[in-house]
């Protein structure tokens, strides 16, 4: 069943399987660097919070 399903799969050049993989890393680092974003902003405005406490 497998190796009559495989036949049906498009078949990609070089490049567009280069271009596919490129996309999954660009995806992948960009939400990595939200989470960065994210945890930086929530550190600064901790200590900043911290700060402003008598």
């Amino acid at each position: 069943m497998l190796l009559s399903a495989h036949a049906y799969m498009p078949s990609f050049s070089k490049l567009e399987r280069i271009i596919q993989q490129a996309t999954v890393v660009r995806q992948c680092l960009s939400e990595e660097l939200g989470k960065v974003k994210y945890l930086y902003f929530f550190s600064f405005v901790l200590v900043h919070f911290k700060s402003l406490q008598p």
